[in-house]
């Protein structure tokens, strides 16, 4: 199961042991979604909830972070530093620098590389989440951030009402939605 070292940049010791704390669990959960029918997939992905995309997105994230993830280095960001030309916000949970597609030296396109160490920047919300102890924004805020390096998937909406809304509204957008991915792993009993 996940043996990826956890760091940290900017934040305090308890900050990085409560973040190892979740990305061990989640690293369970997902490995759980990936091998058993658990959770409440239709309610965060619609009638896409049995279709391949989330089944092959599940059976990735487990094999990312069951053998691919070496190390996760959170690194603290505050409102208005600069994360790949952004500026943080407020209400930013986190950030992660998008996935370069690679070409082959035939020009053939090659699959996006997720390195075996992930940098994630933590924003102000999920110091709040950790503060308050607030365990299904903790969980939402990795799986999220680690579904954008090896799904691909963007920020169409946030917050569980919202994802909940594009679900049942347009379920391609859902599986394609980090927030879904994260409200999806949280509810994984």
């Amino acid at each position: 199961m996940f043996k990826a070292k956890v760091i940290g940049e900017g934040l305090t010791a308890a900050q990085i042991a409560e973040l190892k704390t979740i990305c061990g669990e989640v690293a369970q959960l997902a490995h759980k979604a990936a091998t058993t029918a658990v959770g409440d997939r239709a309610k965060w992905f619609g009638k896409m909830a049995n279709s391949k995309d989330v089944t092959d997105g599940l059976k990735r994230m487990d094999e990312y972070l069951d053998r691919q993830c070496i190390q996760i280095n959170f690194v603290r960001k505050n409102t208005g530093q600069i994360v790949d030309q952004v500026p943080a916000e407020d209400s930013d949970y986190g950030q992660v620098i998008p996935n370069i597609a690679q070409t082959t030296a035939q020009f053939r396109k090659a699959p996006p590389h997720v390195s075996s160490g992930l940098r994630i920047f933590a924003m102000n919300e999920i110091i709040n989440a950790i503060k308050n102890n607030d365990r299904v924004e903790k969980l939402n805020y990795v799986y999220h951030e680690i579904s954008h390096k090896v799904l691909g998937t963007v920020d169409y909406k946030y917050g569980a009402s919202a994802c909940e809304k594009l679900a049942l509204d347009a379920p391609g957008q859902a599986v394609r939605n980090a927030d879904n991915w994260g409200y999806f792993i949280a509810g994984v009993k």
